[in-house]
């Protein structure tokens, strides 16, 4: 997972690294799962609030209240395991909790019901596999990392009703083309839409107080901050004039950026900005940034 937080200055530019995830996911994958050979079998037990069942691959929740939060570390995961194809969940459950379905890496649908109105960090992290989910207008949070590396995830709909999306909700979800923002948003973390290859527009509905787009591209609603550039943009862009910072992480994973010019008027540019914009060679930084 990259750690944006302990970077300290304007990096330079850098591509990715060499370190082979896919090693790294199978050995956790196998380590993991030895705890549920038997997951095929009937399983039960309480999450919070609820109950949960699981047998042939789908996991059913139910109850009236939250579910509990969980860690990724195997002595703290969530009990069912990871071996989930289908997740159900009822009415009357109200939040999906943190690393609730972290590396279900086999789970490609779920059903979300109307009652729910957070999805907690992590919650869906490494769900390679989740083509299409729908995010009920119940819904107000959306957690740190929530859908992080869901590479599937085709298109998402976040309904108006949301008020937060939190740091790298859909960092590289790299089947996403064109995303919404509603009028409802207020808050929108750093690197949300970062490192995903295909996005190539945000949009943002005209009724939003918070945030606008120019040419897709995401801005706070007076333009003065650049936040998020969507990385199937290519060859050079141009930051407008009144534009006074450049955010974290707005243009990481642009990897076709070849030139970014920036207008006198932006006086600071946040960590990660440029991170692995491996085809960028011309960048010039005016004096007015401190």
């Amino acid at each position: 997972m990259r750690n944006y937080d302990e970077v300290e200055s304007f990096p330079v530019i850098i591509t990715k690294s060499s370190f082979d995830d896919d090693d790294y996911d199978d050995d956790y994958d196998d380590d993991y799962n030895d705890d549920y050979d038997d997951e095929d079998e009937f399983s039960s037990g309480t999450t919070g609030d609820c109950t949960w069942t699981f047998e042939g691959g789908i996991l059913t929740i139910s109850g009236n209240g939250k579910m509990a939060d969980y860690d990724y570390q195997e002595d703290s995961a969530a009990p069912w395991g990871t071996n989930i194809t289908e997740v159900i969940i009822q009415d009357g459950v109200l939040n999906i909790g943190d690393n609730a379905f972290y590396w279900c890496d086999d789970l490609e649908s779920i059903i979300i019901p109307d009652s729910v109105t957070s999805i907690g960090v992590a919650a869906f992290y490494d769900c390679s596999q989740l083509k299409s989910i729908t995010i009920p207008n119940s819904v107000v949070s959306i957690g740190k990392e929530a859908f992080y590396s869901c590479y599937s995830l085709t298109s998402i709909t976040i309904p108006n009703g949301v008020t937060s999306i939190d740091d790298y909700a859909f960092l590289s979800c790299d089947s996403i083309s064109s995303v919404t923002i509603p009028n409802s948003v207020s808050y929108i973390g750093k690197g949300v839409f970062a490192d995903c290859e295909s996005l190539a527009k945000i949009d943002v509905s005209e009724g939003n107080q918070h945030f606008s787009s120019v040419k897709g591209v995401l801005f706070n609603k007076n333009k003065t901050t650049l936040i998020a550039c969507p990385n199937a943009i290519n060859g050079r862009y141009s930051i407008p004039d009144g534009v006074t910072s450049i955010g974290d992480c707005t243009f990481d994973g642009c990897y076709d950026l070849a030139n970014v010019t920036i207008p006198d008027s932006v006086t600071s540019i946040g960590n990660s900005a440029f991170y692995a914009c491996q085809s960028l060679t011309n960048v010039t930084i005016p004096d007015s940034v401190t």
